[in-house]
């Protein structure tokens, strides 16, 4: 959703005033990151999720949403968001489907019936073919056709320019260069768009052309087990936790590795 939508009762509440300020701003955040997920108020998962995660994800620490408060509550390994406007989420979903039906079809504007002529009168149906005969009769003929005949005709539009790919798309382009296998499907699934739009895709923004070789670098190389790197196997993967993946290409470049350059390894360059 593009905007959140808080009931004024829901503000003035026993749960919201009876909460310190501390708990309120934390339950904004996780009002604002449910909204952008458009989740129905519940964070699958969200008790697995470490600090850096909070941070990254949901601009709050593991330390305050792990306090007891009225704002919100544990299903499970879920977190549930007290007062989520889940109907206005379902109203925008739907708003959003019947869009990308284009909507109701325009009716056609009615054409006036032309008035029959008193002394040819005509059925509608054989309008078309009436006026064609008059025209004819009435001086088009052998010199009119050969001026038509000899007429240039119009040059024909000049085909349009392909578009540069910008924004989201370059982006995924992009990271679909990461890795062969990834090239194919081209086209995102939407779990796939929900972890880039969660908070990867500003930070993929910030990786500069040096950022991105050592990014594909570090996804083709062989690493050891032992040496605790991790890589992620898929494209949802990268975008859950680029934040953690960016580390480890930090640290590996820190070792000597990276695309090679006339000065010697690429240095890691973090976020600007």
């Amino acid at each position: 959703m593009n905007y959140l939508n808080l009931e004024i009762a829901d503000l003035n509440s026993e749960q919201v005033k009876g909460s310190d300020p501390v708990e309120r701003g934390t339950w904004l955040m996780l009002q604002t990151y449910c909204a952008g997920q458009e989740n129905g108020g519940r964070i699958e998962g969200a008790r697995r999720w470490n600090d850096r995660k909070w941070q990254q994800l949901a601009a709050i620490t593991l330390k305050e949403v792990k306090r007891e408060c009225a704002l919100w509550s544990w299903d499970g390994d879920d977190l549930i968001v007290w007062a989520y406007p889940v109907e206005q989420e379902e109203v925008i979903r739907r708003n959003r489907e019947n869009g990308s039906k284009g909507g109701r079809p325009r009716k056609p504007t009615p054409q006036p019936k032309p008035e029959p002529n008193q002394n040819h009168p005509v059925s509608d149906g054989l309008t078309e073919g009436f006026d064609f005969a008059e025209t004819k009769r009435k001086g088009i003929g052998k010199e009119g056709k050969e001026r038509e005949g000899n007429a240039p005709k119009p040059p024909a539009p000049p085909a349009p320019a392909e578009k540069e790919p910008s924004g989201i798309d370059a982006l995924k382009i992009r990271v679909n260069g990461l890795r062969a296998e990834w090239s194919k499907p081209a086209r995102w699934s939407y779990a796939e768009d929900q972890h880039l739009f969660g908070g990867a895709a500003a930070q993929l923004e910030e990786l500069t052309e040096a950022d991105w070789s050592l990014l594909r670098a570090y996804l083709s190389a062989p690493l050891p087990q032992s040496a605790g790197y991790w890589q992620p196997k898929s494209r949802a993967k990268l975008c859950e936790t680029f934040a953690d993946v960016w580390g480890h290409v930090q640290r590996w470049a820190n070792k000597g590795n990276g695309p090679s350059s006339p000065d010697g390894p690429t240095k890691p360059i973090g976020f600007r």
